[in-house]
């Protein structure tokens, strides 16, 4: 069958411009589509990498944790280290826990005289120093009496002596 073509020649359009056109169109259609998965690839890639950071944010989390829970853990060992130093050195020096115990025994004397009272101690490897404040004069006899019976310490030395009519007699010894 032949085509039949009722438009005027002039008014109709060249073969050259319909191929064109066809090929226009089909390329715009391609694009399109190429446009459209492109536009999908782009989305999907967004998603997995938005999963992907939200599970690097819980990883981050995690980690931060634990590195806090490893500092504390840190901070403990290090404090026990250091009572361990403490405690080997005190158990090294025992003449520091002797003097602690003749204290201990002087104390325990004193103990049942109201009229004396403690009011400063110090301990020290080498020396000690003791205050005392005592309200009698029969009371600071029995210090001196139970300083001569005990012959612990070499060098025992009345660094100060004073008297206040409010407290008594304040006296300073200086073992060695």
């Amino acid at each position: 069958m032949r085509k039949i073509n009722l438009i005027p020649k002039e008014l109709s359009v060249p073969p050259q411009i319909v191929k064109t056109s066809a090929i226009i169109s089909k390329i715009s259609i391609f694009l399109g589509i190429l446009l459209v998965i492109t536009i999908l690839t782009t989305i999907g890639i967004l998603i997995f990498y938005s999963f992907k950071l939200n599970d690097l944010k819980f990883a981050e989390n995690n980690l931060k944790q634990r590195v806090g829970s490893l500092q504390q853990s840190e901070q403990r060992l290090f404090l026990a280290k250091d009572r361990i130093a403490k405690i080997t050195k005190i158990r090294a020096n025992e003449s520091l826990s002797d003097d602690v115990l003749e204290f201990r025994k002087f104390s325990d004397a004193m103990a049942g005289n109201p009229d004396v009272s403690f009011s400063e101690i110090s301990l020290d490897s080498k020396s000690s120093e003791i205050s005392l404040i005592s309200r009698t004069t029969n009371a600071l006899s029995l210090i001196f009496s139970f300083l001569k019976a005990t012959k612990t310490y070499e060098n025992i030395s009345l660094s100060s002596l004073g008297f206040n009519p409010g407290s008594g007699y304040i006296l300073s010894l200086l073992f060695e």
